[in-house]
């Protein structure tokens, strides 16, 4: 009788396991599923329309920007928008403006660390939540106002 072919490994992702030698005995974790060999899927759905960082603030010709780039990214998977760190990156709270901050306590749900800045032009970047393959986009940054760089061409 041949025998049955193993499972692969991803069959595993979201069950508990226990850990092997070298750590803790005993102890149980969850492996998740990595999503960034997916492509990009940018959602509106919840992004702020007024404000310093409103879609709606910024004129018409800024939606089309975001538009030819919507195309352009969605064909890139995460890992390969992530390799390209200098341009695209998670935000850390340290380098927001006052007015970001405040932006995010009132939008995000207290999980800061999805927050995630692309990069359209120059200036220009789109600030949203990554979740799994999913790009919300929250605010509109033609400025580089929400996480100013003191780089000199930035």
């Amino acid at each position: 009788m041949p025998k049955k072919p193993k499972k692969s490994s991803s069959s595993n992702q979201g069950k508990p396991i226990r850990l092997g030698a070298g750590f803790d005995r005993g102890k149980t974790v969850r492996l998740e599923a990595s999503s960034d060999h997916l492509c990009q899927q940018w959602l509106f759905h919840d992004v702020c329309l007024d404000g310093s960082f409103g879609l709606l603030s910024h004129g018409v010709s800024v939606i089309g920007d975001i538009l030819k780039k919507v195309a352009e990214y969605s064909k890139l998977t995460w890992s390969e928008i992530k390799r390209d760190q200098g341009k695209h990156h998670y935000l850390n709270n340290d380098g927001l403006s006052g007015e970001a901050l405040e932006e995010i306590r009132k939008l995000v749900p207290c999980d800061t660390e999805r927050v995630f800045s692309m990069r359209l032009t120059g200036e220009f970047r789109v600030i949203g939540l990554r979740d799994s393959e999913h790009f919300i986009v929250k605010w509109i940054d033609p400025h580089h106002g929400f996480c100013p760089s003191h780089k000199k061409h930035a």
